[in-house]
């Protein structure tokens, strides 16, 4: 299970190996020309780089900055994720009863594909949406209703809806590509849509409504998670492309930095409130969870912790690597 940390961009960038057609998708990003196919991938599913990011996890680090205070944290109970014979597993997220998430047998040939599996009572299955030449399964509520995104047979992306495998499709009006993301237990969607004249949006589907998310300001918005009272949390990118995260609820957006950090990148909401997600120091990136203050929630030993979604028992879902540089799926316990 050995991750290839040191060449390429993370194990994000492997699971998500872009073929050739994807990386004609999408707006430019501000990545190493070498990974730009890796970064309109990773847009498309939600799950993107900044320069932060990339700089955290390709080049030297710059050196610590000296008698820099360590924010607080706290030991987290977890349970590894990893499916059977994979060399990469996330877990996007749980409801406490299943896990689901995405793996890859092989990522560093470049020609093993990205898939998709339920967890549940200790079974592994492999998900699939039926015709799909690729599936990622990114989101799931307390009833079991799943969301996640496919690509057709043209690797265009679609957002999709599973409600006890009745598959619903979900784009954005005049999207050109759609990443469905996050889902709450009224089956109210948030993701991300691309157009051909300004590149990526959040986007919220509320009762059937679709709403654009464009944090004022922003290069880039990407929406990942929506709670029950209608909260939307995700991740907005500045004119230098680094990451902020936000919350917009009532049509009103604030914006969410941790303290001193490089990038700060937002990647779940419960119905209490709590947000988790990630952010970017000096030498690599941390977890967090916030609910009016920051805690880190690091994966105890792990070189790198990203959390993908947290529920409504705040049990936190997502991947790390760990001291041996291999990938691993975590989900709270």
């Amino acid at each position: 299970m050995k991750s290839l940390f040191n060449i390429t961009l993370s194990a994000l960038f492997m699971l998500l190996l872009a073929t050739s057609s994807i990386g004609q998708q999408g707006s430019p990003i501000h990545t190493p020309a070498t990974t730009n196919q890796l970064s309109r991938r990773l847009n498309l599913l939600g799950l993107h780089p900044t320069t932060a990011f990339t700089r955290a996890h390709t080049a030297a680090a710059p050196a610590k900055v000296a008698n820099q205070a360590a924010p607080s944290g706290k030991v987290y109970n977890f349970a590894s994720v990893d499916f059977p014979g994979s060399a990469m597993t996330i877990a996007a997220a749980t409801n406490g009863k299943t896990d689901v998430g995405t793996f890859n047998f092989d990522p560093s040939s470049g020609t093993s594909p990205n898939q998709s599996f339920t967890h549940s009572a200790n079974k592994y299955k492999i998900y699939v949406v039926p015709g799909a030449a690729e599936t990622a399964l990114l989101g799931i509520n307390s009833l079991g209703v799943m969301v996640g995104t496919y690509f057709d047979s043209s690797n265009v992306a679609h957002g999709f809806i599973d409600n006890a495998g009745t598959i619903t499709t979900v784009d954005f009006p005049g999207s050109t590509s759609t990443n469905a993301r996050g889902i709450n237990d009224n089956s109210d969607v948030v993701g991300t849509y691309y157009d051909a004249i300004q590149g990526f949006h959040g986007f919220a589907e509320i009762g059937g409504v679709f709403t654009t998310l464009d944090y004022p300001g922003a290069t880039q918005t990407y929406a990942i998670a929506i709670n029950a009272s209608g909260q939307v949390a995700g991740t907005w990118t500045d004119g230098n492309y680094s990451g902020h995260g936000f919350i917009w609820a009532n049509g009103v957006f604030t914006s969410l930095d941790f303290p001193g950090a490089l990038d700060t990148e937002v990647r779940g909401l419960n119905n209490a409130g709590k947000i988790v997600g990630f952010y970017i120091d000096a030498t690599t990136a941390h977890a967090f969870l916030y609910q009016n203050s920051f805690t880190i929630v690091d994966v105890v030993g792990a070189l790198i912790t990203i959390p993908e979604h947290i529920d409504n028992k705040s049990k936190i879902t997502g991947y790390y690597i760990d001291a041996l540089g291999e990938d691993h799926g975590f989900v709270g316990r």
